[in-house]
């Protein structure tokens, strides 16, 4: 009767009780762990490019045209064009928007910038002419995840260093495609 049924409600309840505990001891641990590592993260990378430093200034900085080239970009929506202290925003194929802007450049040489969203962190880049080669890209981006629990995820399933290399094989297949063409 009655009796069975109360009995039966508690173990349901008690069960549930456990299940709740147990998913906020493991959401306590991802956060304490997320918290010791540290927030911020650094790759650099380079590749030589077979063509002039002008030509893959040309592309690298073309922001309306980065998705033609860049797989994990859906689209750019540009909001200030100002040489030099251009804003924009990019929409990746997954994952959040992020707010990128110049911070410096010198056209043909440099170009940084700075970018947030749900990390933050900035991103630079330089050209080097090698004499009867070409030009050398070498990047450099530092990426600052503040929130504990993102951070484990994000050391999990982002890999910053393969991403700007992943990037630069992308750039110098654009660059030295449209040199062919020349």
């Amino acid at each position: 009767g009655w009796m069975g049924k109360t009995i039966s409600c508690i173990r349901t309840m008690k069960i549930a009780l456990m299940i709740l505990l147990a998913l906020i001891v493991l959401v306590g641990c991802i956060g304490l762990f997320g918290g010791m590592l540290p927030p911020t993260r650094t790759a650099t990378a380079q590749r030589d490019i077979v063509a002039p430093p002008a030509k893959v200034w040309i592309v690298l900085t073309d922001l309306h045209r980065q998705s033609e080239w860049r797989p994990d970009l859906e689209a750019i929506e540009v909001m200030d064009p100002t040489v030099g202290k251009e804003r924009w925003r990019e929409k990746p194929r997954h994952g959040p928007a992020m707010e990128f802007q110049t911070t410096s450049q010198v056209p043909g040489v440099s170009w940084e910038m700075k970018f947030s969203g749900s990390v933050e962190g900035r991103w630079s880049g330089r050209l080097k002419e090698l004499p009867g080669v070409g030009t050398r890209i070498e990047v450099e981006e530092t990426v600052t995840v503040a929130n504990p629990w993102k951070r484990l995820l994000a050391r999990l399933f982002f890999d910053p260093q393969a991403i700007a290399e992943e990037y630069l094989a992308n750039l110098a297949r654009t660059v030295e495609i449209s040199a062919q063409s020349d």
